[in-house]
């Protein structure tokens, strides 16, 4: 007596869970004998052949069964996962999206929707079906890691740190999670945090070249451990020679104790290594300019293009970018890329390529747009995200001296100017007592990655505010603020707080056209004071930017300017001193 299809169907599933695979397969196959279209029988035979690593012909077979029930959400998951292996990634999306909606509760459609997504990069989509499998399968790892390594490809640092530490009390002696812990933790700016999960990582794989460059690199961070760092980075060189990182980070820091020439002897070796690493170039560039070889050094720091947190352009220009020569008679769109205090050195040049008989066009930051509105010769300034007029290429500020070939620094005279009007109504608001008049910035960006070496902080210079003869004038915007709340019982009167009433660059143009003096750290103000020409003191670390050369008090970026230079990594105090004397004779003289 035959059996019915039913019956058939029982008999495969159970030599199926039995292990019996080829008596399954038999079993579902006279089921299509009797009925051909039967979706179950077809849905079996192609999951079958999925688990056998034959997705070739699993993907008929399961697209069959769907054409006979299409509700059926492990078939579509095993479709986009046969697809998935055969690398057709888009059917596979739209098989995997299909069988979340048909069932949003089916874990491992969740799990093979999210494969996929990843495939194709598509980072913020994978979130959701990853999250929704973790809400499903809560003591599941493989997913949780997932999240996580998808966050920090994300940026999202923040969000990616619960995760990590969700799975390190899953699987406490899992390496892997506590270096990406570390990793997470270096990226916000929390680096002994980072060195504590490094470290932790490094017991559970002593021997991880990479967990060893990271946690010298978070040791070099700190500012004040780089015996140390340089041991580690050592460490992971020896295991790993052949890996370029180590070799850049250990060359990064030579180059934050101001040893250029050691610096560059480790570029070149991790260009041995690896001829198109962009970081190596970058910093070999940096380099080279600090030793003042501007088309050597230029030419090198156009691969800072290439690196991973370079902010591209926001626009998709509809121009060519500009490759140099002869700009006479072009309309040349020139933009900002980098800090605010990059903007304003390199807007120079918008000067310079106007006097060549360029039309020019200055796309920057908000916060600049008025005061570019003073450059000589350019046609008009826009604010990024604002609409473009025409014009014939683009080309990035910082590029400006290689795509112009540049072996020195132009010819300077003053290229910025403050408003008349803007002039006369800050003199009313800094008329009063007699004195130098002293503008004062003390940090930068706190979001510049070396920010904690280059600032040093209102408190540090405290000393200057008891120099008799002076009227200070607080110049500082954003998070270095915070200083005058801190220390508000310790500034004494000398000091009036202008950031408050500062609204842009244009103000603060106005501002230090009625000072006599500007003292400030590096960053955006001090460049401002030199475009201007007005008499600027910037206060430097040891590791000072590639801009102001590896010594020196003067540059030639700026004639206006003097140079304080730390001698020692982290020690403002002997420079604070140095500033103090300076300003001593400078109120004697007046």
């Amino acid at each position: 007596m035959s059996r019915t299809a039913e019956q058939l169907m029982e008999d495969g599933v159970a030599l199926q869970a039995a292990g019996r695979i080829a008596e399954a397969e038999a079993a579902f196959r006279l089921i299509l004998d009797q009925r051909p279209d039967d979706p179950d029988a077809l849905h079996a035979l192609g999951a079958m052949a999925l688990l056998a690593g034959d997705a070739e012909r699993a993907v008929p077979l399961l697209a069959r069964s769907l054409r006979g029930r299409h509700a059926n959400a492990p078939a579509f998951s095993n479709l986009c996962a046969a697809l998935r292996h055969l690398g057709r990634l888009e059917q596979a999306a739209i098989a995997g999206r299909e069988a979340v909606l048909i069932d949003p509760d089916f874990d491992l459609a969740q799990h093979n929707l999210a494969s996929v997504l990843l495939d194709q990069k598509e980072l913020e989509g994978a979130l959701v079906p990853l999250r929704r499998y973790i809400t499903l399968v809560p003591d599941c790892t493989q997913q949780r890691f997932l999240l996580a390594t998808t966050l920090m490809a994300l940026d999202r640092h923040r969000e990616a740190e619960p995760v990590w530490r969700d799975l390190l009390c899953r699987t406490p002696d899992d390496g892997r999670a506590h270096a990406n812990l570390g990793v997470v933790l270096k990226q916000l700016r929390r680096n002994e945090e980072a060195i504590g999960a490094y470290r932790r990582a490094l017991t559970l794989m002593p021997g991880e070249a990479a967990v060893l460059n990271n946690l010298g690199l978070a040791l070099s961070q700190t500012g004040e451990r780089d015996e140390e760092a340089s041991a580690w980075l050592t460490r992971a060189i020896r295991l790993k020679p052949d890996g370029a990182d180590a070799w850049v980070n250990l060359a990064l820091l030579e180059r934050n104790r101001n040893r250029i020439e050691p610096a560059l002897d480790l570029c070149r070796q991790a260009l041995a290594v690896d001829d198109d690493h962009a970081e190596a170039h970058t910093l070999r560039g940096t380099c080279l300019l600090l030793k003042g070889e501007m088309r050597a050094g230029f030419a090198a720091y156009e691969w800072r293009k290439k690196l991973r947190e370079f902010r591209a352009p926001a626009p998709a220009y509809a121009s060519p970018p500009w490759t140099g020569g002869d700009p006479a008679g072009r309309t040349l769109l020139l933009h900002d890329e980098q800090g605010l205090g990059d903007g304003i050195q390199f807007a120079r040049y918008a000067a310079v390529l106007a006097a060549e008989r360029a039309r020019v066009v200055v796309e920057c930051a908000a916060p600049l747009r008025r005061l570019f509105r003073t450059l000589p010769g350019v046609e008009r300034v826009v604010a990024t995200g604002e609409p473009l007029p025409p014009h014939d290429a683009h080309a990035p500020l910082l590029s400006l001296p290689y795509l112009r070939g540049d072996a020195g620094v132009p010819a300077f005279a003053p290229y910025l100017s403050a408003e008349p009007v803007l002039v006369e109504q800050w003199a009313a608001r800094l008329a009063g007592g007699p004195g130098v008049r002293v503008g004062l910035v003390w940090a930068g960006n706190p979001d510049f990655k070396d920010d904690r070496r280059r600032s040093p902080g209102l408190a540090a210079l405290l000393p200057l505010l008891s120099v008799p003869g002076v009227r200070f004038f607080a110049l500082q915007k954003g998070g270095g603020r915070a200083c005058l709340d801190r220390l508000a019982g310790r500034l004494g009167t000398t000091i009036t707080d202008l950031g408050p009433e500062i609204a842009d660059f244009a103000d603060t143009a106005a501002i230090m056209a009625n000072l006599d003096l500007i003292i400030s750290s590096c960053t955006a103000p001090a460049h401002l004071a030199g475009a201007l020409g007005r008499p600027v003191w910037t206060i430097l670390p040891l590791n000072a930017d590639w801009r102001w050369r590896d010594s020196g008090q003067q540059t030639d970026w700026y004639p206006s300017m003097t140079l304080f230079r730390q001698a020692r990594a982290g020690d403002w105090a002997p420079v604070v001193e140095e500033v103090r004397a300076a300003l001593v004779r400078r109120a004697a003289e007046r």
